[in-house]
């Protein structure tokens, strides 16, 4: 388990058993400001 903290001090955990590559799909509302969510292989990404 790795553990970061971001520019505000708020501590996160990544946490991969498989081993395998984790993509991540940023969407920002407003553009400038972005969340970070898992996607899985499954999910069609336009």
């Amino acid at each position: 388990m790795k553990q970061t903290e971001d520019a505000d001090g708020v501590a996160h955990r990544v946490f991969n058993a498989a081993a395998a590559e984790t993509r991540f799909l940023v969407i920002s509302s407003p553009p400038a400001q972005g969340d970070r969510v898992a996607c899985p292989d499954e999910v069609d990404v336009p």
